[in-house]
């Protein structure tokens, strides 16, 4: 397995000198600087809760209510 894997070493050391003879070798970029300023997460505002009974006066909604007796019981 040993002369696959330098055959694969020779071919992509020599692709990527091909690589770096047409388009040049790689630059690095420059670090943009700036400086950041206060926090870039808004906290929401405290809203005013209201009941379900409230929310669907107000909105036109109506309210269902599970009114069975006997929670937890299975069958």
């Amino acid at each position: 397995m040993a002369p696959r894997q330098d055959h694969l070493v020779k071919v992509g050391l020599e692709g990527f000198g091909l690589i770096d003879e047409y388009f040049g070798r790689p630059r690095r970029s420059k670090q943009s600087t700036y400086a950041l300023k206060g926090n870039p997460v808004q906290k929401p505002e405290p809203g005013i809760l209201i009941s379900s009974e409230k929310a669907a006066a107000i909105y036109g909604g109506m309210v269902v209510q599970n009114t069975k007796s006997g929670k937890g019981k299975l069958g």
